[in-house]
This record gives structure tokens, sequence and C-alpha cells, in this order.
């Protein structure tokens, strides 16, 4: 098989799914930096890496589920061909209870996603940025925009790979207003996005604007995707 039939597969795989989905798979193997889990197609299986695996606390190992056990997951994006999954309870939790809004008439939406992306618990204010998706036009955009700002990274990372679902003059504003966020680990994700996006005259502007970063690692990585 070519590699664009591997590429043609996993395109066809990948619109299965939408960012913030609820999953059900099987552990198919235990890696060092986490779990790999068959969530539909074995040829891609779900990555679930160890800060995924359980609500442990920071710096603790999190117990890895059996190979061969059933397990539900929330899909949180994608890094190449492999699916990012957590396992998390609160976070699972989080996006069950987020995810009721998608039954709902879309004129209820927006301000129930607001809502919720304003949430005190974190795990919920990041599972409604990850439902951007379920909103359209200028209200996901919007949405976005309030959730790339938001002071929890998690948060606004969550939001930043649904980018790619904008048009390409709201897709580079938010990431240029990703790379913006006073914690570098946002921007970071900003690059990680447009290093696989193809609007060439958008990616050199957004490249040039990353190379002035305050973090040198982001210029540096800026630089080198430019060249």
């Amino acid at each position: 098989m070519t590699h664009t039939d591997v590429g043609n597969d996993f395109s066809r795989f990948r619109n299965e799914f939408h960012i913030g989905q609820l999953v059900e798979g099987v552990v198919v193997a235990h890696r060092p930096f986490g779990v790999l889990v068959d969530i539909g197609n074995p040829r891609f299986p779900g990555a679930a890496l160890l800060p995924e695996l359980d609500d442990c606390l920071p710096g603790t190992i999190p117990e890895f589920p059996d190979i061969g056990s059933h397990v539900t997951g929330a899909l949180t994006g994608f890094s190449g061909t492999q699916a990012r999954l957590t396992l998390r309870p609160s976070r699972v939790r989080a996006a069950i209870r987020v995810s009721r809004i998608e039954s709902l008439p879309k004129s209820e939406r927006f301000g129930l996603l607001r809502n919720a992306l304003h949430d005190r618990d974190g795990s919920v204010s990041q599972a409604a940025a990850w439902h951007a998706w379920i909103l359209s036009g200028r209200e996901r955009y919007a949405f976005l925009r309030e959730a790339v700002d938001d002071d929890n990274p998690n948060v606004a990372i969550a939001a930043v790979p649904q980018a790619r679902d904008l048009r390409a003059p709201e897709r580079w504003a938010l990431l240029e207003e990703a790379l913006e966020h006073e914690d570098s680990s946002v921007a970071q994700a900003a690059l990680r996005e447009a290093e696989q996006l193809t609007d060439i005259v958008y990616k050199r502007r957004f490249l040039d604007h990353a190379q002035g970063h305050a973090s040198p690692d982001i210029r540096n990585r800026a630089r080198r995707l430019a060249n």
C-alpha cells in the first residue's frame, strides 16, 4: 500500500470523529509514553499519554489499563495519523456533560456552550472548547476566540486544533491570538497546528510573527519551519 493510500484511508477514518467525541475502544499495547487503543481501525490506534490515563497527582505514575480491556475516553485531537485520547475520569465526565448540548436546537447551543466554557470546573471548560464544532459560522469563530484567550492553557490548547475548520483569514487570526497567549504552551500548540496547514501566504506571515516571540524555543522552531 502506498503512502497516498495510507493517507486517504486515514482521512476517511478521521472524518468519522469530532474533537471531544466520546469513544470506546480496546487497549492493544503499553508504551513508555502511555497506551495504544483500538478505536475502530487497528491500523490507526489512538494514544492516551501518561497524564491522560488517570486523575492521579502530578509526578505520580498512573496505573495502566490491562491490555485487552475495554475503555471509554474522549478524543482530544490528532497528531499525524494518531488520535489523541484522554481516559481521565474527570475529563470523560466533563465530555459527557457537555456532549448533551449537541442534541439541542442550534439557537440554544452558543449560550449554553459559552456558559460551560466559563464553568468553575476546568475540565468542563476544556470539554466546552472541544465542542466548538457544534457551532457554525460566526458563532464558532467568536467562541473559539474566547476559548483561546482563556487563562487556563488547557482550555486554550483545546481550541487551537479547531482553527483548521475555519475560513483561512479566521483560521490564521485565531492562531495569531494563540501565539500571544501568556502561557507559551499555547503558542507551541499554535505552531504545531500551523506546521500542518498549507496556506502559504498566511503561514509565512504567521511564522514571521512567531520569530519575534519572547520564548527562544518558539523563535527557533518558527525559524526552522520557515526555512
